[in-house]
């Protein structure tokens, strides 16, 4: 004997594993592992240290000044032992609202310190910034001005002028703005890695090939 379907019994069950496919399963798709770390402060950073066997630290020097030169890095300090420069990409923050959201687009700066050794650099990426992409980042005196003498910390993201409109990663990592819906940080580590990459390729390139 054939049992009539409950149409409301069916939708009810159908609409119960939805909800608990999106609460469970979806979650779990999209979480990753993160390359960036936190430090006690709760500040987001990079943090990686690269071997380059066979390569004297002179030789790494000068191949990471033309690395970052190319990378349109601003060199603010450098010395035979490190390199003090800030770095910008561009990001999205995705916002969602219910069923809506908005992305917005920034420029993010932040301090590189990149300390050398024969045979072996250790970089580090810290003071995250976002800036509303219609700011010239020029209009606050980062122009890729050249330093070689003088404190190695004496500029920084963090001394960008107060009246220049910035917001912290930190902020929204201690608002859990960290998930892929809000593409930021996915942005900001696909750039840390294109820049990783891009080290490791051209310091281990043959001086010749220059």
């Amino acid at each position: 004997m054939r049992i009539p379907l409950n149409l409301n019994n069916y939708n009810s069950m159908r609409y119960l594993s939805l909800f608990m496919f999106m609460l469970f399963v979806i979650p779990n798709l999209s979480a990753q592992d993160n390359n960036y770390k936190i430090d006690e402060n709760e500040s987001v950073y990079f943090e990686e240290i690269l071997d380059f066997k066979g390569i004297s630290r002179a030789e790494l020097h000068k191949r990471l000044i033309k690395v970052l030169k190319i990378s349109d890095y601003s060199l603010l300090y450098f010395d035979e032992n490190e390199i003090y420069a800030v770095g910008k990409f561009e990001v999205r923050l995705r916002k969602h609202a219910l069923v809506f959201f908005k992305t917005d687009e920034y420029n993010c700066l932040y301090d590189l310190k990149i300390n050398i050794k024969d045979g072996k650099i250790k970089f580090k990426a810290t003071n995250f910034f976002l800036i509303p992409l219609q700011i010239k980042i020029s209009s606050f005196g980062l122009g890729g001005h050249n330093y070689s003498s003088g404190m190695s910390s004496f500029w920084s993201t963090t001394k960008i002028p107060l009246d220049v409109p910035k917001i912290s990663l930190d902020q929204y990592h201690r608002k859990k703005m960290n998930k892929d819906k809000n593409l930021l940080f996915d942005d900001v580590e696909i750039n840390i890695s294109s820049f990783q990459e891009t080290i490791i390729k051209i310091l281990n390139e043959d001086e010749d090939d220059w």
